[in-house]
């Protein structure tokens, strides 16, 4: 498994309301989303199949798929999180966020049906 990447944000996050108050979840978690797509992107990882960086509320999908033009690794899977949130365990599936199931159950519909054997490929080879 790849090292988790930490992209900086403000120490006190406060809600983009502009009142004051902390970030709501959903907002933590769109904050997150973006700012650790735009990092990834800031490192020269390009975004594959859906991948942009916006929060879709309700939704339980990989939140980033990136192929890196300077291997290795061939592609980086994301999960982005905001302040103490951490990987969901325990999934009604059976799975855990990031685990190799819970990855390849969701990876056609962020990459569509090609890129998503490639990555598989890459996967299997140790390349991501």
């Amino acid at each position: 498994m790849l090292p988790i990447i930490k992209a900086d944000g403000p120490e006190q996050p406060t809600s983009t309301e502009g009142n004051g108050q902390q970030r709501t979840s959903k907002e933590g978690a769109a904050f997150g989303e973006q700012t650790g797509h735009d990092e990834l992107l800031r490192r020269g990882l390009e975004p594959v199949g859906s991948t942009d960086g916006k929060y879709q509320d309700g939704t339980t999908g990989i939140d980033g798929v990136y192929k890196n033009p300077s291997p290795p690794p061939d592609y980086v899977i994301a999960e982005y999180k905001y302040n103490t949130a951490g990987l969901e365990k325990g999934l009604a599936d059976g799975t855990n966020q990031m685990d190799d199931q819970w990855v390849d159950s969701r990876l056609i519909d962020k990459v569509g049906r090609e890129e998503a054997a490639n990555i598989r490929e890459a996967i299997d080879a140790g390349n991501v």
